[in-house]
């Protein structure tokens, strides 16, 4: 898969250190993020992290060859219902809830579901928020994958 873009939703501690890391790794990929602390994504934006932060999905987001959902599982529902039907074919859809079956449940239960990828990085502290992120947050540390029926 030749990934030229990757969106994030949710740019707190976890959804920060994806793209901090994504960032020091690779260059040339566009990111793009959604939050609804402005203060985060322009901050991340002037950090040289972002190429662009919105505070709702748009073509940018739709358009990404891998879009990481990472909110409590409750919003991870929603985003999945919002994206289902708007994020371009072969687009990988994935996520960082700490819990995975009434996602899945809902994500199998779809007439036409996107290519979901369930994760849950063990990584993480105390704090919380883009300011706490962490581009070496992910090293060393087992990210758990958990597949849809497809």
């Amino acid at each position: 898969m030749d990934v030229k873009s990757i969106s994030i939703i949710g740019l707190g501690l976890i959804g920060g250190s994806l793209a901090k890391a994504f960032r020091h790794e690779f260059r040339d990929i566009k990111i793009y993020a959604v939050d609804n602390c402005t203060e985060s994504l322009i901050f991340a934006e002037k950090e040289g992290v972002l190429n662009k932060g919105f505070n709702n999905c748009c073509d940018e987001i739709w358009n990404s060859d891998i879009i990481f959902i990472c909110t409590p599982v409750s919003k991870t529902i929603k985003y999945v219902n919002e994206l289902s039907h708007k994020i371009k074919k072969g687009s990988i859809l994935t996520d960082v809830a700490s819990t995975k079956g009434e996602l899945h449940n809902y994500i199998d239960g779809l007439a036409n579901p996107p290519l979901f990828v369930g994760g849950h990085p063990m990584a993480g502290t105390e704090k919380s928020g883009y300011t706490n992120s962490l581009a070496h947050m992910f090293e060393n540390a087992y990210y758990v994958l958990t597949p849809t029926k497809l």
